[in-house]
């Protein structure tokens, strides 16, 4: 796990048999939520309240992650996914080969996931 300060991603890697597994998860900005509030402690009608699945806003929280599994030869898979309380979906997921430079990749762009 690689963890900077300041830095709003947690990165997590991985070596499973031949392949390199390194997941890339983003925090969101928690700066003026009302649930990490330092000056309101809370009392127990608003821990009841926090311990709702959903946002204020009637949203579900969720974290973004992009899942890249390399191997030592042939293409890098990408996927872009959502993490929400007990689900993780697909949005994206691309095939990269690997190429002297990063000017000449063309990924193939798979299907849209829904």
């Amino acid at each position: 796990m690689v963890d900077e300060d300041g830095m709003s991603v947690v990165i997590l890697k991985r070596d499973y048999k031949d392949e390199k597994i390194e997941v890339i998860v983003s925090m969101p900005n928690v700066e003026g939520d009302p649930e990490f509030d330092e000056d309101d402690e809370g009392d127990d009608e608003d821990a009841a309240k926090d311990d709702d699945d959903e946002d204020e806003d009637g949203q579900e929280s969720s974290l973004s992650m992009k899942v890249i599994v390399s191997k030592e030869s042939g293409p890098n898979l990408e996927f872009t996914c959502t993490a929400f309380h007990e689900e993780i979906t697909i949005d994206d997921m691309m095939i990269a080969e690997k190429t002297e430079s990063d000017s000449e990749k063309f990924p193939f762009e798979g299907p849209e996931f829904t």
